[in-house]
Protein backbone atom coordinates (compact mmCIF):
# COMPACT_ATOMS: atom_id res chain seq x y z
CA UNK A 1 0.00 0.00 0.00
CA UNK A 2 1.02 3.60 -0.43
CA UNK A 3 -0.27 7.10 0.00
CA UNK A 4 0.80 8.40 -3.42
CA UNK A 5 0.01 6.99 -6.88
CA UNK A 6 2.34 8.11 -9.66
CA UNK A 7 -0.40 8.15 -12.31
CA UNK A 8 -2.63 10.36 -10.16
CA UNK A 9 0.19 12.81 -9.41
CA UNK A 10 0.97 12.98 -13.12
CA UNK A 11 -2.68 13.67 -13.93
CA UNK A 12 -2.91 16.50 -11.38
CA UNK A 13 0.42 18.15 -12.19
CA UNK A 14 0.57 17.53 -15.93
CA UNK A 15 4.07 16.06 -15.51
CA UNK A 16 4.73 12.74 -17.24
CA UNK A 17 5.04 9.73 -14.94
CA UNK A 18 8.59 9.12 -16.10
CA UNK A 19 9.58 12.67 -15.15
CA UNK A 20 8.27 12.54 -11.58
CA UNK A 21 10.95 12.87 -8.91
CA UNK A 22 10.95 9.79 -6.66
CA UNK A 23 12.54 11.72 -3.78
CA UNK A 24 9.59 14.13 -3.72
CA UNK A 25 7.14 11.21 -3.55
CA UNK A 26 9.01 9.95 -0.48
CA UNK A 27 8.90 13.41 1.07
CA UNK A 28 5.15 13.67 0.43
CA UNK A 29 4.45 10.30 2.04
CA UNK A 30 6.58 11.15 5.08
CA UNK A 31 4.69 14.42 5.37
CA UNK A 32 1.36 12.55 5.49
CA UNK A 33 2.57 10.27 8.27
CA UNK A 34 3.74 13.27 10.28
CA UNK A 35 0.39 14.95 9.68
CA UNK A 36 -1.70 12.07 11.06
CA UNK A 37 1.03 11.06 13.54
CA UNK A 38 1.10 7.33 12.74
CA UNK A 39 1.96 4.91 9.95
CA UNK A 40 -1.39 4.51 8.22
CA UNK A 41 -0.39 2.02 5.52
CA UNK A 42 0.60 -0.97 7.69
CA UNK A 43 -2.72 -2.75 7.25
CA UNK A 44 -4.90 -4.62 9.72
CA UNK A 45 -3.04 -6.65 12.31
CA UNK A 46 -3.73 -8.31 15.64
CA UNK A 47 -2.03 -7.31 18.86
CA UNK A 48 -2.03 -8.58 22.45
CA UNK A 49 -1.00 -6.14 25.15
CA UNK A 50 -0.54 -6.73 28.88
CA UNK A 51 -0.71 -4.15 31.65
CA UNK A 52 0.72 -4.32 35.16
CA UNK A 53 -1.65 -3.13 37.87
CA UNK A 54 0.78 -1.84 40.46
CA UNK A 55 -1.31 0.89 42.01
CA UNK A 56 -5.00 1.24 41.27
CA UNK A 57 -4.91 4.97 41.89
CA UNK A 58 -2.45 5.43 39.00
CA UNK A 59 -5.23 4.64 36.55
CA UNK A 60 -8.04 6.80 37.95
CA UNK A 61 -9.12 9.69 35.79
CA UNK A 62 -11.08 12.82 36.58
CA UNK A 63 -14.42 11.46 35.40
CA UNK A 64 -16.50 8.74 37.03
CA UNK A 65 -13.49 6.94 38.49
CA UNK A 66 -12.72 5.19 35.19
CA UNK A 67 -9.26 3.68 34.76
CA UNK A 68 -7.56 4.26 31.42
CA UNK A 69 -5.18 1.94 29.56
CA UNK A 70 -3.55 3.32 26.40
CA UNK A 71 -2.97 0.84 23.58
CA UNK A 72 0.34 1.15 21.74
CA UNK A 73 -0.86 0.34 18.21
CA UNK A 74 -3.05 2.84 16.37
CA UNK A 75 -5.70 3.26 15.19
CA UNK A 76 -7.69 0.59 17.02
CA UNK A 77 -10.42 -0.86 14.80
CA UNK A 78 -11.84 -3.46 17.18
CA UNK A 79 -11.19 -4.96 20.63
CA UNK A 80 -11.48 -8.75 20.67
CA UNK A 81 -11.47 -9.06 24.45
CA UNK A 82 -10.30 -7.59 27.74
CA UNK A 83 -9.35 -10.16 30.36
CA UNK A 84 -8.24 -10.07 33.97
CA UNK A 85 -5.70 -12.86 34.42
CA UNK A 86 -4.79 -13.23 38.10
CA UNK A 87 -2.92 -16.47 38.87
CA UNK A 88 -3.23 -17.67 35.27
CA UNK A 89 -7.02 -17.75 35.14
CA UNK A 90 -8.95 -16.04 32.36
CA UNK A 91 -11.95 -13.83 33.00
CA UNK A 92 -13.33 -11.84 30.06
CA UNK A 93 -14.92 -8.49 30.82
CA UNK A 94 -18.22 -7.39 29.28
CA UNK A 95 -17.98 -4.73 26.57
CA UNK A 96 -19.87 -1.49 27.29
CA UNK A 97 -20.59 -2.69 30.82
CA UNK A 98 -17.28 -3.50 32.48
CA UNK A 99 -15.01 -1.89 29.89
CA UNK A 100 -15.34 0.73 27.16
CA UNK A 101 -13.22 1.65 24.14
CA UNK A 102 -12.28 5.14 22.96
CA UNK A 103 -11.31 4.25 19.38
CA UNK A 104 -10.27 7.78 18.47
CA UNK A 105 -7.54 7.86 21.12
CA UNK A 106 -6.84 4.10 21.36
CA UNK A 107 -7.84 3.93 25.03
CA UNK A 108 -9.59 1.13 26.95
CA UNK A 109 -11.30 2.19 30.16
CA UNK A 110 -12.37 -0.16 32.93
CA UNK A 111 -15.60 0.72 34.73
CA UNK A 112 -15.20 2.12 38.24
CA UNK A 113 -17.63 -0.55 39.47
CA UNK A 114 -15.28 -3.37 38.43
CA UNK A 115 -12.67 -4.34 41.03
CA UNK A 116 -9.13 -4.74 39.72
CA UNK A 117 -6.43 -6.69 41.54
CA UNK A 118 -2.85 -5.50 41.67
CA UNK A 119 -0.03 -7.53 40.16
CA UNK A 120 2.06 -8.10 37.03
CA UNK A 121 0.24 -8.64 33.72
CA UNK A 122 -3.13 -8.54 35.43
CA UNK A 123 -4.85 -7.01 32.40
CA UNK A 124 -4.75 -8.62 28.94
CA UNK A 125 -6.21 -6.86 25.89
CA UNK A 126 -6.43 -8.32 22.39
CA UNK A 127 -7.34 -5.91 19.61
CA UNK A 128 -7.02 -5.19 15.90
CA UNK A 129 -5.51 -2.03 14.51
CA UNK A 130 -4.68 -0.27 11.25
CA UNK A 131 -6.39 0.08 7.86
CA UNK A 132 -6.90 -2.52 5.15
CA UNK A 133 -6.27 0.28 2.65
CA UNK A 134 -5.28 3.90 3.07
CA UNK A 135 -8.53 5.93 3.20
CA UNK A 136 -9.38 7.60 -0.10
CA UNK A 137 -9.44 11.14 1.30
CA UNK A 138 -5.91 10.65 2.66
CA UNK A 139 -4.74 9.35 -0.73
CA UNK A 140 -6.33 12.36 -2.44
CA UNK A 141 -4.52 14.79 -0.16
CA UNK A 142 -1.20 12.96 -0.54
CA UNK A 143 -1.47 13.03 -4.34
CA UNK A 144 -2.32 16.73 -4.47
CA UNK A 145 0.48 17.59 -2.04
CA UNK A 146 2.97 15.53 -4.06
CA UNK A 147 1.83 17.19 -7.29
CA UNK A 148 2.57 20.59 -5.78
CA UNK A 149 6.07 19.46 -4.80
CA UNK A 150 6.70 18.12 -8.30
CA UNK A 151 5.87 21.49 -9.83
CA UNK A 152 7.98 23.57 -7.47
CA UNK A 153 11.24 24.71 -9.03
CA UNK A 154 14.64 23.89 -7.51
CA UNK A 155 15.80 26.71 -5.27
CA UNK A 156 18.72 27.86 -7.43
CA UNK A 157 18.82 31.63 -7.93
CA UNK A 158 19.69 32.89 -11.41
CA UNK A 159 20.06 36.33 -12.94
CA UNK A 160 18.23 37.68 -16.01
CA UNK A 161 20.71 35.89 -18.29
CA UNK A 162 19.86 32.51 -16.68
CA UNK A 163 23.26 32.34 -15.00
CA UNK A 164 23.42 30.91 -11.47
CA UNK A 165 24.12 33.76 -9.10
CA UNK A 166 27.15 33.89 -6.88
CA UNK A 167 26.49 34.05 -3.15
CA UNK A 168 27.07 37.82 -2.96
CA UNK A 169 24.50 38.44 -5.70
CA UNK A 170 21.62 36.36 -4.41
CA UNK A 171 19.99 39.05 -2.30
CA UNK A 172 19.16 41.31 -5.25
CA UNK A 173 17.26 38.64 -7.16
CA UNK A 174 15.69 36.52 -4.45
CA UNK A 175 12.28 38.23 -4.49
CA UNK A 176 11.89 37.94 -8.26
CA UNK A 177 13.04 34.33 -8.27
CA UNK A 178 10.52 33.29 -5.60
CA UNK A 179 7.52 34.37 -7.67
CA UNK A 180 7.32 31.04 -9.51
CA UNK A 181 7.17 28.94 -6.35
CA UNK A 182 4.70 31.35 -4.78
CA UNK A 183 2.40 31.02 -7.81
CA UNK A 184 2.47 27.24 -7.66
CA UNK A 185 1.75 27.19 -3.92
CA UNK A 186 -1.16 29.57 -4.46
CA UNK A 187 -2.49 27.37 -7.26
CA UNK A 188 -2.76 24.39 -4.89
CA UNK A 189 -3.44 26.13 -1.60
CA UNK A 190 -7.24 26.43 -1.92
CA UNK A 191 -7.54 22.68 -2.42
CA UNK A 192 -4.84 21.57 0.02
CA UNK A 193 -5.87 23.83 2.91
CA UNK A 194 -9.42 22.48 3.02
CA UNK A 195 -8.30 18.87 2.62
CA UNK A 196 -5.65 19.20 5.34
CA UNK A 197 -8.17 20.38 7.92
CA UNK A 198 -10.42 17.39 7.20
CA UNK A 199 -7.51 14.92 7.41
CA UNK A 200 -6.23 16.33 10.70
CA UNK A 201 -9.64 16.39 12.36
CA UNK A 202 -10.59 12.93 11.13
CA UNK A 203 -7.39 10.91 11.49
CA UNK A 204 -4.72 12.67 13.54
CA UNK A 205 -3.71 10.80 16.69
CA UNK A 206 -2.82 13.07 19.59
CA UNK A 207 0.20 12.27 21.73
Amino acid sequence: MAYVTNATVAEISGIAVGDLKTSLITIAESYIENLVNFDMDKGIDAEIQYFDIENLNDFYTNYDGMREFVLTKRPVTSVTYVKIDPYGTNSELIYNTEYFVNYGNSIVTIASTYALETGKKMLKIRYRWGFLTVPQDVQDYANWYCAMLQELQPSVAKNDNNVVLKEVEIGRYREAYDVTNLTIRTKYSSVLDGMRKVIEEKYRISE
